[in-house]
């Protein structure tokens, strides 16, 4: 069976186009950060829309199409540039913002493909490579480096408030254990700088024959306070402390309700953890040095069933929330 002559001549007018155009090449200059794809991504990505193109050989750089591609994948965004130079001067020029590095390289792929499609499918080919000896190669004209976007340093407020609430577990008075609750406000300078403290608490003990309370204002100063990563600070420093037990039972010190004030000087520890922005948790360690020495006795002839001791240890654990103030100003 024989083909008409004009359906022969289609046929070989499309083999010829198609098939005999020689693969374009391209000379890659490329230059990205640690988190972005590499040249060999790239270039894979352009040949999966134009086929026809090779990286140019050796002896080819210099009379091959340039093409510059820049990428950067550091800070809070990514962003990318396309500079394509033909016969010493640009071309074609594009810039590409993204949310990551690998979509403003695909996106730079398909702005070079684009570009190279008209003479990839054979309707520019550029110059063969000449037979004579390399000559040296041309330095395409210095391009004014394209401004990178400025890093954002976070501004942040000097001074920190702080409320929260926290247990309590000390032994005020031996031998009865108390446990109660506390609040607190306070205020820190940064997170390396000074943090004051106020507090108010209630907490309960039982001793022999009677109940037992204990209510305290304490004031803590921490002039040091060492940061450890962005989750963790620690602080040490001083407290003062002032308030009242109070008793009651049968037979105490002939009387049903007796209260004995009380003021002491200490030191603190303190850890705080974040675990958001504006949420901390709190470790509180310390002990205190009694100023009055107080005795609960019961009974008669008198027995005593309480007394305050000379060192008098605690702990807390609180959470609070933080409230930045101030200026807002560089980090």
């Amino acid at each position: 069976m024989r083909c008409p002559p004009a359906l022969c001549l289609c046929c070989a007018c499309f083999a010829s186009r198609a098939g005999g155009a020689e693969p374009v090449p391209l000379q890659v200059e490329y230059e990205a950060t640690a988190t972005c794809p590499d040249e060999v991504e790239f270039f894979s990505a352009v040949q999966a829309r134009i086929p026809n193109i090779r990286p140019a050989r050796t002896e080819e750089r210099g009379q091959a199409l340039l093409i510059r591609v820049t990428l950067d994948g550091e800070g809070p965004g990514s962003w990318g540039s396309l500079l394509l130079v033909e016969g010493g001067r640009a071309t074609g020029r594009r810039r590409v913002e993204g949310a990551s590095c690998r979509e403003v390289m695909e996106a730079l792929a398909l702005a070079t493909a684009l570009s190279l499609e008209p003479i990839a499918l054979g309707d520019s080919q550029p110059p063969p490579p000449k037979a004579t000896p390399p000559e040296p190669e041309p330095t395409p004209p210095e391009e004014d480096p394209e401004p990178r976007p400025p890093r954002r340093t976070p501004a942040v407020r000097p001074w920190t408030l702080r409320f929260g609430l926290a247990g309590v577990a000390a032994e005020p008075l031996a031998p009865i254990a108390f446990w109660g609750g506390a609040g607190e406000i306070g205020a820190a300078h940064r997170r390396s700088g000074p943090s004051v403290q106020l507090s108010f608490g209630v907490a309960v003990g039982d001793g022999r024959n009677a109940s037992m309370e204990w209510q305290f204002a304490r004031s803590s100063f921490h002039p040091l306070r060492v940061p450890f990563g962005r989750v963790a600070e620690f602080g040490a420093g001083f407290l003062a402390e002032i308030g009242r037990f109070r008793a009651q039972g049968e037979g105490l010190d002939t009387t049903h309700r007796a209260m004995r004030g009380h003021w002491g000087l200490g030191v603190d520890l303190r850890l705080e953890l974040t675990l958001c922005p504006s949420l901390a948790a709190t470790l509180d360690a310390g002990t205190t040095f009694r100023g009055i020495e107080r005795r609960f006795t019961i009974g008669d002839p008198q027995e005593e069933i309480a007394h305050t001791p000379t060192l008098v240890p605690f702990a807390a654990v609180g959470v609070g929330v933080r409230i930045p103030v101030g200026k807002p100003n560089a980090e």
